[in-house]
């Protein structure tokens, strides 16, 4: 997957259905791994079982090559700028939603190429 086809992916779902914290609440909210593993499942309108996705992996692996390059910050992934998390760069952890953070990262990802 590319930054693009995550962020088209993401784009859509309202902030009131994102959470920080875990994966799912099994209802309506999902962090953004937690929404491209349930959007890449069989069944999207499941928020109770989502099985993980190999796509997803290796897109993980490029958001931590692009926090690697570009931040210094190694072994993170797109969990870190959604929740804000203690290492979260300024630029996307002043940013108040965790929706809008991971559009802002995605953003500068394709900027970059990814």
């Amino acid at each position: 997957m590319t930054a693009i086809e995550v962020k088209e992916k993401l784009a859509p779902i309202p902030d009131e259905n994102w959470k920080m914290g875990s994966y799912s609440n099994h209802i309506d909210k999902c962090c953004a791994l937690g929404h491209l593993h349930r959007l890449e499942n069989n069944d999207p309108s499941n928020y109770c079982f989502i099985p993980w996705n190999p796509k997803i992996t290796t897109f993980r692996e490029k958001v931590n090559e692009y926090l690697t390059k570009e931040f210094k910050l190694k072994n993170w992934d797109i969990a870190l700028i959604n929740d804000a998390k203690k290492k979260c760069p300024k630029k996307y952890k002043k940013i108040v939603t965790p929706k809008a953070r991971v559009l802002a990262l995605l953003e500068d990802m394709i900027e970059a190429g990814y």
